[in-house]
């Protein structure tokens, strides 16, 4: 195609020729190389726009997403598993900070971003939180000793990178532990109830850690209980049964187990190296406990019966703590037919019939 011009006719089939219409002057190469720099030029003015103008928004969402998780109160990561790295709302760097010095710190508006490898946090931070399931349950020990417990919500997308969440539920776990130990507990006197004490006394007897050890229960019922509530009153007989509570708590030591596992019946379980003559020690502790001149028992005269059963913790003779508790229960019974306030060896009365 041709155009007519004053210096004649011009190619516009050609490149030069339509440098030459638009310069006005006659086409050559310098030109055209000169419009294509200038072509690319403004292209790349162009892309850097664009790019700024995506930077700018990126840097707006970090800041809502910096805003949100200050509001929020809670501890937000990133985990880019490309550049390998882990970025950190300011709250959560502040948090692993104090459990690692070894954290970098490059710090951008909204965010620190911590690189790996050569950080043993790092590591430890992408085994134990970035990788666990969402829900899962961690326990941060921090350099003053102390530890708290977390729970990690989080989510992966497409490319693999993950994003979630570190909430302190310490609180809510101690508060949970709570009612579940209220739960357990017998309301009248905080001891543990029946079913919780036979729970917990079984997982001991079934435990490979006191394999050797002896195991112990001790059953004691209040004298004359049903006289008591009949003739001083119901008021006067829950007095009773705290104060037998009191005494056999004050008599345990920190692994010693104890119950209220009816009325006016209360169980204890040892466990260890325990010799005859401790427990009987213990029996006889038990006995000036609840006759003490200033103690509620002595004044209402109260006495206990009670009945001893014991057993070596093996894996070879496996014994339930049903088993031991009803052997406990029989010395208890003989206890009473022999003229109550007094302790009696479930081992004796086997002795004494097999004579």
């Amino acid at each position: 195609m041709f155009i007519s011009t004053r210096g004649g006719k011009v190619d516009l089939s050609s490149q030069n020729g339509f440098f030459a219409l638009i310069t006005g002057e006659k086409a050559s190469g310098e030109v055209g190389i000169e419009m294509l720099l200038i072509f690319i030029l403004i292209f790349l003015i162009l892309l850097i726009a664009v790019m700024a103008f995506a930077i700018v928004k990126v840097k707006g969402q970090n800041k809502r997403f910096s805003i949100l998780a200050e509001i929020s109160g809670e501890y937000i990561f990133e985990y880019n598993i490309n550049r390998d790295s882990i970025i950190l709302s300011d709250k959560c760097y502040e948090l692993l900070r104090d459990v690692d010095s070894i954290i970098g710190d490059k710090e951008s508006e909204t965010k620190r971003t911590v690189f790996l490898p050569h950080s043993t946090i790092n590591e430890s931070f992408i085994n134990t939180v970035a990788c666990a399931p969402s829900g899962s349950e961690i326990t941060i020990t921090f350099r003053n000793g102390s530890s708290d417990v977390f729970r990690i919500t989080s989510a992966t997308d497409t490319k693999g990178n993950v994003i979630g969440k570190i909430e302190n539920i310490s609180l809510e776990k101690e508060e949970r532990m709570k009612l579940l130990d209220k739960a357990a507990r017998d309301g009248m006197t905080g001891l543990l109830n029946s079913e919780s004490f036979k729970t917990t006394c079984s997982g001991i007897l079934n435990s490979n850690e006191h394999y050797g050890e002896m195991g112990v229960v001790v059953l004691a019922d209040i004298d004359n209980f049903k006289h008591i509530n009949d003739t001083c009153g119901h008021i006067t007989g829950d007095n009773a049964v705290r104060a037998v509570a009191k005494a056999l708590s004050n008599l345990c030591r920190s692994t010693d187990i104890v119950g209220r596992v009816g009325g006016d019946e209360f169980c204890m379980f040892l466990y260890g190296s325990i010799k005859r003559d401790i427990i009987e020690k213990k029996m006889k502790q038990l006995s000036v406990l609840v006759s003490e001149d200033d103690s509620e028992l002595k004044k209402l005269g109260i006495t206990l019966s009670i009945g001893i059963a014991r057993t070596i913790i093996s894996r070879e003779r496996q014994v339930t703590f049903l088993s031991l508790y009803r052997n406990a229960d029989k010395a208890l019974y003989h206890a009473k037919q022999s003229g109550k306030n007094r302790y009696i060896y479930y081992e004796d009365i086997e002795q004494d019939q097999e004579d």
